[in-house]
């Protein structure tokens, strides 16, 4: 079954607690990681920091903590705003997804929250940080092709 079609069939996402959402990189800062931003690299602090959509809200309602990374608040705000990553972002997603995720495994709640989004969303089984980086990059792909949504570049 293409992955686009397990988001059509699995309509209603799993609410990720609003806690875990917007404090988690609260959270991994405070547990010392040297957290940066998502799609800049810019090293956030507790005043500087979004949870962002990778795939917008606006775009489709995925909630599971997969689809969320730790995002510069300016960036995430007035340059990315309910944007999708275009095919440029493809390497950048490959190489920096995989560091996110592992991120999130490493604290206990945070992994819990991960697996179960994981297991709603995707039905193959899927062994490391980088297998869940390939399935979402290919989810990610299939959602921006099919609802034509705004996208921005690695350029901006």
């Amino acid at each position: 079954m293409p992955v686009y079609a397990t988001v059509v069939r699995k309509r209603s996402a799993l609410p990720v607690p609003l806690a875990a959402r917007s404090s988690s990189p609260l959270l991994m800062m405070m547990e010392g990681k040297d957290l940066r931003c998502f799609w800049t690299e810019v090293p956030l602090n507790p005043r500087n920091y979004d949870v962002d959509h990778i795939v917008p809200i606006t775009t489709y309602p995925i909630n599971e903590l997969w689809n969320l990374v730790p995002s510069e608040s300016e960036f995430n705000r007035h340059l990315k705003r309910d944007r999708m990553p275009d095919l440029s972002w493809e390497p950048v997603m490959r190489q920096r997804l995989p560091h996110i995720y592992k991120l999130y495994s490493a604290n206990p709640h945070l992994h819990q929250t991960l697996v179960r989004g994981v297991r709603h969303r995707f039905p193959q089984a899927i062994e490391s940080a980088q297998d869940l980086s390939e399935v979402a990059i290919e989810l990610i792909s299939a959602v921006a092709e099919s609802r034509n949504t705004p996208t921005f570049s690695t350029t901006l």
